[in-house]
This record gives structure tokens, sequence and C-alpha cells, in this order.
């Protein structure tokens, strides 16, 4: 179980190398009224679909406007970011087995070298 353990940890951290490009947050679809009374909007037909990447910064939300030929990249890296946060939980619990593991050895070491 040992060696399993040592090339899993060893495949989770190559998997984090390769998600280092990311985004955080959400790509959203909106729709816009300009405000032009003589305007196509101003009788409910909104300017739109329109993309937006909304995130949290951690005081305030932000959106960063996505030209419609760079959508699918902004899914595809923001998908990046929730493998990137399973591959953390993983390697996370990956470690605890390894310390622990190492644990136990360094425990059975010490009392064979008291007896």
């Amino acid at each position: 179980m040992g060696k399993k353990l040592e090339q899993r940890r060893r495949e989770l951290v190559r998997e984090l190398v390769d998600l280092s490009y990311f985004l955080r947050g959400s790509v959203c679809e909106v729709y816009r009224v300009c405000g032009r009374p003589d305007c196509k909007c101003a009788r409910g037909e909104k300017h739109g679909p329109l993309y937006q990447l909304t995130w949290h910064d951690g005081t305030s939300t932000k959106t960063a406007y996505i030209p419609k030929r760079r959508v699918q990249e902004a899914r595809e890296l923001v998908a990046r970011y929730d493998r990137l946060k399973e591959v953390i939980a993983e390697l996370a619990e990956v470690n605890v087995k390894i310390w622990r593991r190492d644990a136990r050895v360094r425990r059975t070491r010490k009392a064979d070298d008291l007896a």
C-alpha cells in the first residue's frame, strides 16, 4: 500500500502542475439594456448574449467581459479550477495516509530500539 500511496501522490502533484493555468469564478451569460429610448431593448429585446467572468475577491464581486470567441476557453479554465480543488482534496487525503503510515513506522522502530 505504501508504494501505491507514493505513486498516487506523484500523479496528483503532476496533475497540479498541469492545472496551474485556470480561472476561478463563473462564466455568466447576460443580457443588457442600453438605455436609449429608440433602441430595441427599450421594447424588451435586450442586447446579448454577452459573457462575463464573475468571481469574488474576498471583499467584493468582480466581473470581466469575455469576448464570444473566448467563451469556451473561459469555461474550460473554470472547469480546471474545479478539478484543481478536487486534486488538492485528494492530495490532502493521500498526504494524511502517508503521514500516519510514517508515524506508525517510527513508533515501531522506536519500540524495537527499546527492546
